[in-house]
């Protein structure tokens, strides 16, 4: 099984992954945290911004399936065990995930942008104009297609307890 997070940024995605692979003994992926440690290793900036660009920068370059094989790669995850794969951003990336690593399930996590400005503010100690260009990005227009592909909506305001429950029960 393949459970992939996606969601705005700030939305509680990997608090949520975190409390899944606990709960159930599967490891955890971040296509942000890969992208952090691809960034580190080649001296890059790693701030969300940066982030941002470096993923969009790739798919641009690479394609939305060699980006992945890439990401998969450079993961140095086993892709063929059960894997909780947290920041899907991409309706493309999800596609390819549910078609190569069958059975996948993705989970959406919906929050208010008022919520995800907060967060941003108090999480990452951004000025309110930092965090609003940070939820303008390209990336997050994609949203809206994901949250139709979804099995599952969790909202962001819930309990992690309760959003893990519903999680739970839609694997079962």
């Amino acid at each position: 099984m393949r459970l992939c997070l996606a969601g705005g940024i700030a939305s509680g995605k990997s608090i949520l992954a975190g409390a899944i692979a606990d709960r159930i003994c599967y490891p955890s992926m971040s296509f942000g945290g890969a992208l952090r440690r691809i960034s580190d290793r080649n001296g890059w900036p790693s701030d969300r911004g940066s982030l941002q660009a470096l993923g969009q920068s790739r798919i641009e370059e690479l394609g939305y399936p060699r980006f992945l094989d890439w990401i998969v790669g450079q993961a140095g995850y086993d892709w063929s065990a059960p894997l909780i794969v947290d920041g899907v951003r991409h309706g493309e990336i999800y596609r390819l995930i549910a078609d190569q690593f069958h059975p996948a399930m993705l989970v959406f996590m919906e929050c208010s942008p008022e919520l995800q400005l907060s967060r941003l503010v108090r999480r990452d100690g951004l000025s309110e104009a930092q965090a609003r260009r940070v939820l303008a990005h390209e990336t997050e227009m994609h949203l809206p297609e994901l949250m139709t592909m979804s099995t599952l909506i969790v909202r962001a305001d819930q309990d992690i307890g309760r959003q893990v429950s519903n999680v739970m029960a839609h694997m079962a």
